[in-house]
């Protein structure tokens, strides 16, 4: 799904970053270390500095594989079991989407005057920065696989019952997960890479490049 999803942007996958369960900020600008499990700066969804592409919407084919870290997030985040796949097919789908994206002179300001991501350069570990991020409303639509008994797709519509989300379960042979308020579903990161212009010695760095993650560098 990463993949797909990463392919629908044109985005390089060593970039490209599912946020399920979606974690606070991770919009542009938004820094972390180099492994993007702990954040040095968030930036606010109200940033004025932040500009949000047109609306789209778009949907995408889900397996509930409990070998794929992010289609288990995905399955956690709407409350339902990893097994859900055995009795439904799932499909991602997300409405009033938007790319959001901030000026790149805007982000090199932002890092530059970051104390907590050039301590981590001067530690030889560059920090990571959210150079584009996507939000929009989610849902998980599950429709009921041919030959699935009654009882057994009865429990999976009562699994999502719990979740604090807006949940919508039809009479039929579908159940639609809802989630009320637009979350930051993906987001592209860039490492980031202190650069010193002036041959002055003792200055600090002064401009800041941004690098493209190697596809290798881990799995996420």
């Amino acid at each position: 799904m990463r993949q797909a999803i990463a392919d629908q942007f044109g985005i390089e996958r060593g970039s490209f970053v599912l946020n399920f369960p979606p974690r606070p900020g991770c919009l542009p600008a938004s820094i972390f270390t180099d492994d993007l499990k702990i954040p040095l700066k968030r930036t606010a969804r109200d940033d004025p500095a932040l500009d949000r592409g047109p609306a789209f919407d778009f949907s995408a084919d889900l397996s509930f594989d409990a070998g794929a870290e992010a289609n288990a997030g995905v399955a956690s985040f709407f409350g339902v079991k990893a097994d859900a796949s055995k009795a439904s097919d799932a499909k991602l789908e997300f409405r009033n989407a938007h790319a959001v994206e901030m000026l790149g002179p805007e982000m090199k300001k932002r890092v530059l005057a970051d104390p907590d991501a050039k301590a981590a350069a001067e530690r030889k570990v560059s920090p990571f920065m959210v150079s584009r991020a996507f939000e929009g409303k989610v849902s998980l639509r599950l429709t009921r696989k041919a030959g699935m008994s009654a009882e057994a797709w009865a429990n999976l519509k009562a699994q999502p019952v719990e979740v604090k989300a807006g949940v919508h379960v039809s009479a039929g042979d579908e159940v639609v997960i809802t989630v009320d308020d637009p979350v930051v579903f993906a987001f592209e990161v860039v490492r980031t890479n202190y650069v010193t212009t002036h041959l002055a010695p003792g200055k600090d760095p002064d401009d800041v490049r941004f690098v493209p993650i190697p596809e290798d560098l881990f799995v996420r």
